[in-house]
Order: C-alpha cells, then sequence, then structure tokens
C-alpha cells in the first residue's frame, strides 16, 4: 500500500454499495463506522490503552477484519494550510509547490508527504486558493508497516479536518459562514468556511483530558469514571460549572480563530457545530453561544444525508462525525 492521495475525499463521492470500514484514530478513543448497500450498518467506540493501536483486535471483535478500511489521522505529524497561489496548469500545480513547500511548512520537505487541491480557482486575478495537506513520511511509513503487518486492507489514510469538511460540504444547505468545532480528548480541531470554501483549519492543543482530569480529581474517580460521569445528562450542569476554565480556553481557541477569518476577509463567523465527545453534555452548545455571541449547535449531520442507519447512532452522533466524513 502507497501513499497516493490524502484529499481523494474531497473530489468522491460515496459509492452506496460499496462496504468499507471508516475509522478515527483519537487520543483516548477509536471510533468506526461501517458502510454496506447504503447503510451503516455498525458502528463501535472502542479505548486505547497507552499509544497502542489495536485495530486488528477492535476489527476482529466486530468481525470486520476482512473489510477495506479508511482511517483518519491527527497531531503534530499533520498539518493543513491555505495557500493564495499563482495560477498556473492544474496538472503541474503540485510539481509547482513542491519546489516551494519550504515556504509553507515547519519541516523539511525531504521528511514529508504532500497533496494539494484547488479550492477557489479565481481567489484574485492571478490567483488560486490552495488547500495543502502533510503528514510526515516516518510518522506515516509506520503507521503503513503496521497495517501491512496486521494485514489490513487500508484504502485511505486521510486527515481528521479533511473528513470533517467533506462532511459538512457534503451535508450542508445553507451558505453561511460556519465553524466546526470538534473537541478531541488531547486537542481540538478547529476547520472555518467562508461560504461553501474552506478557510482555515487549526489544531489547538486544548482538549477533554483537562476536564475528565479536573472531575476525577474532585469527585474520586477514575478516568474512565469521569467519563461516564461527564456523559450523563443528569450530571450536565454540574460538569458545566467545575469545568468553566476549562470551556473558556475552548471559547478563547474559538475567537482566536474568529478574529484571524474576521481581519483577512472582511467578515463574521454565523454559525458554529460543534461536534466529538463533549456534544454529550447537555446545555453545552448554549453555555459557548452565550460566551461567543454567535449561534451554536451540536452537529447532527445525518438531518440532510441521504442514507439509512441506525437510530442509536443518530442519538450518539457528536463522536462519529470524523468517522462518517470519511465515508460519505
Amino acid at each position: 500500500m502507497g501513499f497516493t492521495s490524502i484529499l481523494t475525499m474531497i473530489n468522491n463521492l460515496f459509492t452506496p454499495k460499496r462496504e468499507v470500514v471508516c475509522i478515527d484514530i483519537g487520543f483516548r478513543h477509536i471510533k468506526g463506522v461501517f458502510f454496506s448497500e447504503g447503510k451503516i450498518v455498525e458502528f463501535f467506540q472502542e479505548k486505547r490503552e497507552g499509544k497502542e493501536l489495536p485495530l486488528a483486535n477492535i476489527l476482529k471483535k466486530y468481525k470486520l477484519l476482512s473489510k477495506k478500511v479508511k482511517l483518519a489521522l491527527k497531531g503534530e505529524d499533520t498539518l493543513i494550510r491555505y495557500i493564495p497561489f499563482p495560477k498556473v496548469e492544474k496538472k503541474k500545480i503540485k510539481e509547482v509547490v513542491q519546489y516551494e513547500i519550504s515556504r509553507y511548512i515547519p519541516f523539511p520537505k525531504e521528511e514529508i508527504y504532500f497533496d494539494v487541491f484547488v479550492l477557489d480557482n479565481n481567489y484574485g486575478k492571478d490567483e488560486l486558493l490552495l488547500l495543502l495537506a502533510v503528514i510526515k513520511k516516518n510518522f506515516l511509513d509506520d503507521l503503513i508497516k503496521k497495517l501491512e503487518k496486521e494485514k489490513i486492507d487500508c484504502q485511505e489514510i486521510n486527515l481528521q479536518s479533511i473528513a470533517l469538511l467533506n462532511l459538512f460540504l457534503k451535508s450542508e444547505t445553507t451558505k453561511v459562514n460556519t465553524a466546526i468545532v470538534d473537541v478531541g480528548r488531547e486537542s481540538t480541531l478547529l476547520n472555518l468556511v467562508k461560504g461553501t470554501i474552506p478557510y482555515l483549519s487549526r489544531e489547538a492543543k486544548v482538549g477533554g483530558n483537562t476536564l475528565c482530569e479536573k472531575i476525577a480529581s474532585l469527585k474520586n474517580l477514575s478516568l474512565d469514571g469521569s467519563e461516564d460521569f461527564i456523559s450523563n445528562p443528569d450530571n450536565s450542569k454540574e460538569v458545566i460549572e467545575i469545568g468553566e476554565s476549562f470551556f473558556n480556553q475552548i471559547v478563547e481557541e474559538i475567537r482566536n480563530s474568529f478574529d484571524y477569518f474576521e481581519v483577512n476577509t472582511g467578515e463574521r463567523i454565523n454559525k458554529v457545530y460543534l461536534t466529538g465527545g463533549i456534544t454529550k453534555i447537555k446545555g453545552i452548545e448554549a453555555a459557548i453561544s452565550s460566551s461567543l455571541d454567535v449561534r451554536v449547535e451540536n452537529w447532527n449531520p445525518l438531518r440532510t444525508l441521504n442514507f439509512s442507519y441506525k437510530e442509536d447512532f443518530s442519538n450518539s452522533i457528536g463522536p462519529f462525525t470524523v468517522a462518517l466524513g470519511l465515508g460519505v
């Protein structure tokens, strides 16, 4: 299996009859969605122990080891940039970017794989707007070796922000400026979309682990116990009160992204879609909305996607948006 493209999903629509397991590799959990015949047949969320990546065991557990797989990653070995770039022939864009890529990334170009996608052919009089996606070679090569050793048929390795943007562009029916905020255990992904064009993607080192550890300490719980406490709707008011400083950090990161957007576009973000495990906290969208003075919703893209799924999947969509974005 080689590394060919980490942006293929932006161009390709989901083929309804194809069977594929789409997996979001998080810091604390591995989330997966199995698509077959245009349906979501199975979904799962399994805990990780340390840095171990027990993909083969998880796939065996759900009788999916023989299926084709797509993976989504994030972290310090990955990067997304949005680049105004001189207009060149489409077939030559990647070649030209390769010569100048050191201007845009903090890694030596010999140490990375990259791909580009044209977001706007008329960004300026003589400019395109490009999305540049980067992943470090040693990180990806090690992962590929592990997948091959475990005989996992991986068809695509992508970035989590790309999956979220793909899901947004396939499911959203309005053209308002939107922020997609995915709060993970170790970090938060912020993706800003100007109408229908992705404009900013960044990973903030603020995640739910801070909240879990604080509740575990205050309530004398294990980390697993703190997760259960946070997920219980009866505890949501107390969780929001205990986690005030944590939620303020999330709000500050969102504000920083909003400021960048407003300075560079002259426009405001009109709506925030909140996703990830944080959406299990009842009332969290209202708490964040009051601090930002912008409409905040728990994102449920299933409302506009045309395929069938189990009712319990719809009720727990928050942690699965990345995996869903790999498959639509």
